[in-house]
């Protein structure tokens, strides 16, 4: 098997060597050829990680598999995070979201890049969900018309959601406002596989944290939905 040889960026020697380091903690032969091919993938696909973040995350999935030890896969995904300017959770999410969008028929996965869409960007989970819905398609034209329909169903759905949020007044109450929220993710997701939901609803969440700025840094899960605590009783807490 040939080595894919990184050139260019001069932290990428740096970068090379600090997995060396990960790896020789974790008690892996560095120089043994396959470890050294997966670790030049990963290294090769950082260089073009705002382009690909489905190659990264294959890159880095395949990589992972070789670190027997937590703490050194720990270290290594640190500083793959490091050189991508992330944060490790990031890596990880960008290998879940490969191994998501990896279930697509390849032929699909192609017609997606063709339209700029990456299969395994966060913001394109909706639509990837949306294909693994439809059955596979036999040639490159049928995979092009329903990678179109599904994004552009998908934009649908999203400006869908902006338009309940804008109708919904604040006035009505936070227990208003969070039942007509919860019937619409009720709905949206009666018939959709678990895959999908979890990347979708992952999506959404981190996107309402973002875009409104909320200090929010982890979701915890009860066993039923009263469990969960309004934010008076949290404070109280």
């Amino acid at each position: 098997m040939e080595v894919i040889e990184s050139d260019g960026f001069a932290h990428l020697a740096n970068l090379r060597s600090e997995l060396k380091l990960a790896e020789a903690a974790g008690s892996l032969d560095t120089y043994d050829l396959e470890l050294k091919n997966a670790r030049e993938a990963v290294l090769h696909w950082v260089k073009s990680f705002q382009h690909s973040r489905y190659e990264l995350g294959r890159a880095i999935l395949r990589y992972k598999t070789y670190f027997k030890k937590e703490g050194s896969w720990t270290r290594a995904a640190k500083l793959i995070a490091e050189s991508i300017g992330t944060s490790e959770r990031t890596v990880h999410r960008i290998a879940e979201e490969y191994e998501f969008a990896s279930h697509l028929p390849e032929i699909t996965r192609d017609a997606m890049v063709e339209q700029k869409l990456d299969p395994a960007a966060g913001k394109n989970a909706g639509v990837v969900g949306k294909l693994l819905e439809m059955p596979p398609p036999q040639t490159r034209e049928e995979a092009a018309a329903m990678v179109k329909s599904a994004s552009q169903a998908d934009v649908e759905m999203k400006r869908s959601g902006r338009k309940v949020v804008a109708e919904t007044s604040p006035k009505d109450g936070l227990d208003q406002f969070a039942q007509h929220i919860l019937r619409q993710f009720k709905e949206h997701y009666r018939s959709a596989t678990p895959e999908r939901r979890d990347a979708e609803v992952r999506y959404i969440l981190e996107l309402v944290v973002n875009t409104v700025g909320a200090d929010v840094h982890e979701l915890r899960q009860y066993d039923r939905p009263a469990l969960v605590p309004k934010p008076e009783a949290r404070k109280a807490a």
